[in-house]
């Protein structure tokens, strides 16, 4: 059977609301033997409102909002790279910073 669907590879999305990043990580086993069972890419998008930004005690900003993203951004791909480590005959696109539905549907 092919990988492919009637209009392309196959895949899967699951979206990660903002707090919800434990229980991905907690389903991430189920989401992972459904991409199988379907032989579909796994997609996981995070979605996440722009932070502030990060101020010292003086009101001073010591990071921009893009560079609060960046290390926010760097912090939850790093916890799901490791969680997925072990699946490795299913393929799992990470996408985060995507603060839209629209921006979501358009990687997609």
């Amino acid at each position: 059977m092919s990988d492919r669907g009637p209009l392309g590879s196959r895949r899967l999305l699951a979206l990660v609301w903002p707090g919800q990043e434990a229980a991905a990580l907690a389903g991430l086993r189920a989401l992972v033997a459904t991409a199988r069972a379907e032989r579909a890419r796994l997609r996981l998008a995070c979605l996440r409102p722009l932070p502030p930004p990060r101020v010292d005690h003086w009101d001073r900003i010591v990071a921009n909002v893009d560079r609060e993203m960046d290390r926010i951004t760097r912090a939850t791909l790093e916890r799901f790279d490791a969680a997925a480590r072990v699946f490795d005959d299913v393929a799992i696109e990470w996408h985060d910073g995507l603060d839209t539905l629209s921006g979501v549907a358009a990687a997609y």
